[in-house]
């Protein structure tokens, strides 16, 4: 790089910028720019949204892969009347790891777990991020119906710093608990394990009915959690009927009034 010249790049987010300053003696001439990556796999004609041949180049999401360190080029080539000049200037950035190593374990005091009556404690254990800065992971449990690949996660918790939180009063059947691990740049990893509830009475387990009894004695108690736990339990019981309006009147706030009228009705 000449000492007439300047060059300044930056990254942010998926952007790389390079400014070119030529000298004052050199105002009438013109200036090509091209990008570079040493990467093969990437072509940064079709993997960004500028074009490789401008002084800013943003990259579309999702083609730099986590963990990997990349070397991006700017070649500056100066046409004058007599002569040409070229120079680069580089910028080496190595991309975010999403959380990793760790596992999602599921804790009861019997097994099998009873519905509604075994608490079970849900732990994303051994969780590293080696880029956090200081920043700790937060985590986010769900659960879905285990062999149903298109099922909805149910969320059982919103995304928190506490690693581990207890299903006091899960429903019945057969489980994949969802363990999800956040960084503090959003990146996530998934980790799953299985949980087989059994019913608590009988073969059918409790009614909608009871379920419901069951929510109100915990509003009674101030057990606000628990008894959203139960709501979610009842409108599955209840079946697929309204049951995106059920869950707005039931959580938000705990009322159960409508999911009477709903069990009438059924």
């Amino acid at each position: 790089v000449r000492s007439r010249r300047q060059r300044q790049m930056c990254i942010r987010d998926s952007s790389l910028s390079g400014t070119v300053i030529a000298s004052a003696t050199n105002i009438s001439s013109s200036l090509e720019l091209e990008w570079s990556v040493d990467d093969a796999s990437l072509d940064l004609g079709l993997d960004s949204t500028t074009g490789k041949e401008s002084a800013l180049l943003v990259l579309k999401p999702g083609v730099l892969a986590a963990g990997v360190t990349y070397v991006f080029t700017l070649r500056v080539l100066e046409r004058m009347a007599t002569e040409a000049r070229e120079s680069s200037a580089s910028v080496t950035i190595t991309t975010n790891t999403p959380p990793w190593g760790g596992t999602c374990a599921v804790d009861t005091p019997e097994l099998p777990a009873r519905e509604l009556t075994t608490p079970v404690i849900l732990r994303a254990r051994g969780w590293v991020d080696e880029d956090n800065n200081g920043v700790p992971l937060t985590y986010r449990f769900g659960y879905v119906q285990t062999g149903v690949t298109d099922s909805a996660i149910m969320p059982l918790s919103e995304q928190l710093p506490s690693n581990q939180m207890v299903w006091a009063y899960p429903r019945r059947g057969n489980w994949t608990i969802v363990c999800m691990v956040f960084d503090s740049m959003g990146e996530r990893s998934i980790s799953t394990t299985t949980l087989l509830v059994e019913p608590r009475f009988g073969a059918q387990g409790l009614t909608a009915r009871g379920l419901i009894e069951t929510a109100y004695a915990l509003v009674g108690k101030g057990d606000a959690s628990g008894a959203r736990q139960i709501c979610d339990s009842a409108m599955w019981g209840l079946g697929s009927v309204a049951n995106t309006s059920l869950r707005t009147e039931c959580l938000e706030p705990v009322s159960y009034t409508h999911l009477r009228a709903h069990e009438t009705r059924h």
